[in-house]
């Protein structure tokens, strides 16, 4: 996912080097700012669907820590609730 996201803007920063070479030609620079624009929307989402994934990982991280305390405690912690 962290691979998407950054081929993801080292397109748009390609995308951009071309708009800069191409020294300012209007149907060029249309075109770019459409690419951009659909780049970007793209980044976004991957970029959410990535802090998503690496909040799930965070909580089955948590959970297996409070199983293991709770298996190396012989079974008297209180479980925490649930959120």
């Amino acid at each position: 996912m962290v691979r998407r996201a950054h081929d993801e803007l080292e397109h748009g920063r390609d995308v951009a080097r071309i708009a800069v070479q191409g020294r300012g030609e209007r149907p060029l620079l249309q075109e770019v700012t459409r690419e951009e624009a659909e780049c970007e929307e793209d980044l976004r989402t991957q970029l959410e669907e990535l802090e998503e994934h690496v909040c799930l990982c965070l909580i089955t991280i948590n959970r297996s820590r409070r199983m293991v305390a709770h298996e190396m405690t012989g079974g008297s912690l209180q479980p925490t609730p649930q959120h």
